[in-house]
């Protein structure tokens, strides 16, 4: 616990930490908190399968922001990140048709 607390007075005073090397979860990181043992495992359950794969889905589309301010957000599946385009170019002119019929 002593760890947890400093670790956690530490983070506020640094302010937001610097990607050096591997990304690891802090010591003070609760995986799984006493009395909430069934719902951390709903949660980790849906993280390592369908969340996992929507997230990939999305940072090969290039729809994802980076924690980091120096690191370029891009697409690494150009095929994707056209079909996203596609996508949002309909929904926007579709969503400026519609205002058009409410103004008629």
């Amino acid at each position: 616990k002593k760890e947890m607390v400093f670790g956690k007075i530490r983070d506020a005073i640094q302010g937001k930490p610097k990607l050096d090397g591997p990304s690891v979860l802090p010591d003070y990181f609760p995986v799984e908190p006493r009395g909430c043992e069934k719902h951390a495992e709903k949660l980790f359950h849906c993280l390592a399968n369908e969340a996992t794969a929507k997230a990939r889905d999305m940072e090969a589309a290039g729809l994802h922001k980076s924690y980091y301010p120096d690191v370029q957000v891009k697409a690494s599946d150009a095929d994707a990140a056209r079909k996203v385009q596609e996508i949002a170019a309909a929904a926007a002119t579709s969503a400026g048709s519609g205002s058009d019929a409410d103004a008629a």
